[in-house]
Order: structure tokens, then sequence, then C-alpha cells
């Protein structure tokens, strides 16, 4: 198991939770308050294997953030991490987050052509109704941020303060999972499989059936801004709601 750098040296209290693609699991270190202990440890190994390994903790801990918008405090909980006490920030892996329901949007609002407030953000939706927690992240050099800081012992204890996890506590979380990639594969050969029968089925479509959907539906450049790769259920929907018409002339 690999951890891709041990996290970017800052000031005595300002540190943070980035965000490691590289990383197997997240990677708990000097400031995040560990709450909960297992009995499991892995063993670490660095970017040189000539370094060798050591064996750590999987534990719970737990973060403070301080929101930007409304100035609230929230606590960020992460379940099974690496305790690395000597690492002043902390690491965390998209894929665990996403895992857990969490939406990770890592691509920063420069390289977004028209960005909104959800870009570069984490984004939590909430148990109870109401807006999702959305968590702005900054970039530290090329890597996305978040700032956090270990909580003090009355935040911890204050259960009125709202708490979200990150990473969920169970089943067990195995990197090594070979249902990842097959169930990858089995999606991008479906994506491929029904983009290739629309490019058929438009091909085929006759002279005939071209001006059947001319007269039913004639402002046809609009359809095209709904969807290009709608399935044919979803795309005769579309069709009804967008012309205001019953009948759907399919080839």
């Amino acid at each position: 198991m690999g951890i891709a750098h041990a996290g970017l040296q800052d000031g005595p209290t300002q540190r943070y939770l980035e965000l490691d693609s590289h990383a197997d699991v997240a990677v708990l270190g000097a400031n995040c308050r560990i709450f909960q202990e297992t009995n499991r440890t892995v063993q670490v190994s660095g970017y040189d294997p000539a370094l060798g390994s050591v064996a750590r903790k999987i534990v719970s801990g737990c973060f403070a953030y301080d929101d930007p918008e409304g100035g609230e405090v929230v606590l960020l909980i992460v379940h099974q991490g690496l305790h690395v006490p000597t690492m002043p920030n902390s690491l965390i892996p998209p894929f665990q987050m996403r895992d857990n329901d969490v939406t990770v949007n890592e691509c920063p609002k420069m390289h977004v052509d028209k960005p909104d407030a959800d870009n570069h953000s984490i984004i939590i939706e909430r148990a109870k109704a109401g807006m999702p927690l959305r968590l702005p992240l900054i970039l530290k050099g090329t890597v996305s941020a978040l700032p956090v800081r270990w909580p003090t012992d009355a935040e911890y204890a204050n259960f009125d303060l709202e708490r979200f996890e990150l990473t969920y506590e169970t089943p067990d979380w195995d990197h090594n999972d070979p249902s990842r990639g097959r169930d990858e594969k089995v999606m991008s050969d479906h994506a491929e499989l029904v983009e290739r029968e629309l490019m058929i089925s438009s091909a085929s479509m006759g002279d005939e059936t071209e001006r059947n959907h001319q007269m039913h539906c004639p402002d046809r450049a609009r359809i095209s801004a709904i969807s290009n790769t709608l399935l044919p259920d979803t795309l005769a929907h579309a069709l009804r709601q967008h012309c205001n018409v019953s009948t759907i002339y399919a080839p």
C-alpha cells in the first residue's frame, strides 16, 4: 500500500486535508483527532521500496472545519484511515469518499469553462432535508486541499454541531477489491454499445421517417441539445415533453 507523499509543510495552526488520488486509503496526521482504534493494522511503504515498510493502525478520526460562508463549525469524520501522527497534514483519496456517496469535484475552477460554486468542492448530502454541505477546496500549488484543524474538547463533545462522514465505517475498506475493475469495464462496454446502437439507428433512418420527425417536431436542432446519448425510451419521453406531441415516430 503506497502513500504518494507526506503532506506539505505549513504554519503551526493552519493544516489541511489534502486530496490524494494515488493514496490507497486515508492517512490521518497530526491535525486529526483520533477517537477510535481498530484491531487492524496495515503495512505501509513509501515511494521508495528500499526504505522498507512500517505497520500502521486503522483508526477513525475527526476534523473541525470552519465554514467560510456562515462561520459555523462542522465536524468531519473519516473512518478506516491510517494513523501517521508525524505527518502535519492528512490525506484522503477521492475514490474512498465517492464510495461513501460523497461528491468530489476536484477539477479546479480555472480549468472549467463556466465554473460555478459546485466546481472544485466536496458536496455532502444532509441526513435531514436541507441544502447539501458544500466544502470549497483550495489549491496548494497543484494540490487540492480542504483547510481543517484539530477540534477542541468542547467542539468534539458538542453534539449540536453537525457531523458528516467522509468515508464509511463498514464494511472493511479493501482498495484491492477486483470487483471495481470488473464493474468499470462493464459500464464502459455498455456505454460503447449504446453509442454504437444509436449511430446505427440514426444512419438507417429513412427519408419518410425523417419527414415524420420534421412534421411532428420541427425544431430538431433544439432536440439535439437535450442529449445525443439518450436511450430510446428516454428519448421518446424527452421528445414528447419538448415538442408537445403524443406520437413519436421511431425508426
